[in-house]
């Protein structure tokens, strides 16, 4: 068996090794008041993550279209990026950009995309934070040393909104359906559910095995 061959059934595993935790539509998954440490591991929400008055640290979030994170006054720490196609329901919660270890000593790079409105947002000393629209919207306090900064793309500095559901809300509702969304979705990644892995998986050793 030569390496591409080896590589192709190798190839599922690792991607399903990224995400720590899986939320597939209509399910859920609820951290309560309890602590859930994902460390280098992603979670990628389609049906619902509920968090009490507990914790959750991950490397990335992704939020997909119809998936639904609602904390209430717990916290979501975060080494990496948050995204958001879905619905987030802040409470009074607080998100923590913290630094990536593998890239403390030269400064940690993290990029939130997609309209959130945060209650407490949090970024870790040499955290940089780079935004894909005019800012990051906040209702109640941002915590930013002076050695952490948040950038648009192309380095320019972003502001922090403080803003609130009842003004602004989350941007203009260009597409007309009251949701407050210009309906211009970024193009991302989806990870697949274990069960499609592991069909890739003997489906490419079965034909491995007939070309063999």
């Amino acid at each position: 068996m030569n390496f591409c061959r080896l590589l192709l059934l190798l190839l599922p595993a690792m991607a399903w090794a990224q995400t720590g935790l899986y939320v597939p539509a209509g399910g859920s998954y609820d951290v309560g008041d309890g602590t859930v440490d994902l460390a280098n591991q992603n979670i990628y929400v389609a049906g619902d993550l509920l968090v009490g008055s507990g914790q959750i640290t991950a490397q990335d979030i992704l939020i997909v279209e119809g998936g639904r994170v609602v904390v209430r006054t717990g916290s979501i720490r975060l080494a990496r990026n948050w995204t958001n196609r879905g619905t987030f329901e802040a409470g009074s919660s607080t998100v923590y950009f913290d630094i990536d270890a593998a890239t403390a000593s030269t400064g940690s790079l993290a990029q939130v995309t997609g309209e959130s409105l945060f209650w407490n947002v949090s970024f870790a000393e040499n955290k940089t934070v780079m935004v894909s629209d005019c800012g990051i919207k906040v209702e109640n306090e941002t915590t930013q040393p002076d050695s952490s900064s948040v950038i648009v793309p192309g380095g320019a500095p972003a502001d922090i909104e403080l803003c609130s559901l009842g003004s602004d809300g989350l941007g203009d509702d260009d597409d007309g359906d009251g949701d407050g969304d210009s309906g211009i979705k970024p193009v991302l990644p989806v990870p697949i559910p274990l069960w499609m892995f592991l069909l890739m998986t003997v489906g490419i050793t079965y034909l491995v095995w007939r070309k063999s």
